[in-house]
């Protein structure tokens, strides 16, 4: 099947997948090729594609999924993505501190920001804790 992970600014992965697993906010989930339809949104999840028994593992936030059966794709579309390995510990503890920073003096903020902010805590709060395992393992 074919797998898309996309962001606003780039395209981290267009080709080929025997099998893509990360997780909705409804739970987990594995697609195999031929899955059937399925739209799924996305707060924070690891996923990884596998294609030719080699994995790789991205960091995603904010966005959905897409599969389509015709076509036999899955369509990744993430506000933000990043190679597991390239996460950087020290910037995403940085880009907490400073979203922790706008909560706290919340007064200038609409409410459609302010729910950004907590959604973007929720999940930089969660990279932060597969980067660390990641680092110590």
């Amino acid at each position: 099947m074919r797998c898309i992970l996309r962001t606003p600014l780039k395209t981290l992965y267009d080709g080929d997948a025997a099998r893509i697993s990360g997780a909705t906010e409804y739970g987990r989930i594995e697609i195999l090729p031929g899955h059937v339809a399925l739209t799924g949104t996305i707060d924070f999840s690891e996923f990884e594609i596998e294609h030719e028994h080699v994995a790789m593992r991205f960091l995603t936030k904010q966005g959905f999924i897409h599969t389509d059966p015709e076509d036999d794709a899955t369509l990744i579309l993430v506000l933000t993505a990043e190679k597991k390995e390239e996460a950087d510990f020290q910037s995403l503890k940085e880009y907490r501190e400073f979203i922790l920073e706008k909560l706290k003096n919340h007064e200038d903020l609409g409410e459609f920001q302010l729910r950004h902010l907590e959604e973007s805590k929720s999940a930089v709060e969660r990279m932060l804790e597969v980067v660390k395992e990641e680092k110590e393992s």
